[in-house]
C-alpha cells in the first residue's frame, strides 16, 4: 500500500508538473491570441496607409502633370508675346521710316510754299499760278495728316506692346 501511496504521490507530482505546463503553454496561447490581434490591427492600419499613400501619390502626380502644363502654356504665351513685340517693333520702325520720309516731304513742299508765298508777296510771282499755289497748300495739308496719323500709330504700337508686357506679367506674379 505504500507503494501505491509513492506512486500515487509521484503520478500526483507528475501531474503538478503537466498541469504547471499546460498553465505555461495556456499563456503563451493567450499572449500569442494576443500577439495575433495587434498583428492584425497593424496590418490593416498599414494597409490604409498604403491606400492613403498611393492616393497622395497619384493626387501629386497630376498636380504635377497640371503645373507642367500650364508651364508650357505659360512659356508658349511668352514666346507667342516675343515674337508679337519683335513684329511691334519691325513695324515701329517701318513706320518711323515712313514719318520721316513724309517729314521730308512736308517740309520740302513747305519751303516751295513759303518761297512761292514771298515771291507772291514781293512781286515777282507774276509766273506762279494760283492753282499752283493751292495744290502746295492741300498737299502740305494732306502731309500734315499724314505726320499726325504716323504719330498717332507709333502711339498706338507704345501703348499695346507695355500692355501685352503687363498682361503677360500679371500670371507669372
Amino acid at each position: 500500500m505504500e507503494e501505491k501511496v509513492q506512486f500515487l504521490t509521484a503520478k500526483r507530482v507528475e501531474d503538478k508538473a503537466k498541469i504547471k505546463e499546460m498553465e505555461k503553454y495556456k499563456v503563451q496561447i493567450s499572449q500569442f491570441t494576443d500577439y495575433k490581434a495587434q498583428w492584425s490591427s497593424a496590418q490593416g492600419d498599414l494597409h490604409e496607409q498604403l491606400k492613403a499613400a498611393k492616393k497622395e501619390a497619384k493626387e501629386s502626380s497630376e498636380a504635377r502633370t497640371k503645373a507642367e502644363t500650364e508651364l508650357e502654356e505659360l512659356r508658349d504665351r511668352v514666346e507667342e508675346m516675343a515674337l508679337d513685340k519683335e513684329m511691334a517693333e519691325e513695324m515701329k520702325e517701318c513706320a518711323e521710316l515712313e514719318l520721316e520720309r513724309v517729314q521730308e516731304q512736308y517740309d520740302e513742299t513747305k519751303q516751295e510754299l513759303d518761297l512761292m508765298k514771298e515771291e507772291i508777296s514781293s512781286g515777282g510771282g507774276g509766273n506762279v499760278d494760283n492753282v499752283r499755289i493751292k495744290q502746295l497748300e492741300m498737299q502740305t495739308n494732306q502731309l500734315k495728316e499724314a505726320v499726325v496719323k504716323l504719330k498717332e500709330l507709333n502711339t498706338q504700337d507704345k501703348k499695346e506692346k507695355s500692355t501685352d508686357c503687363d498682361s503677360a506679367l500679371i500670371p507669372l506674379l
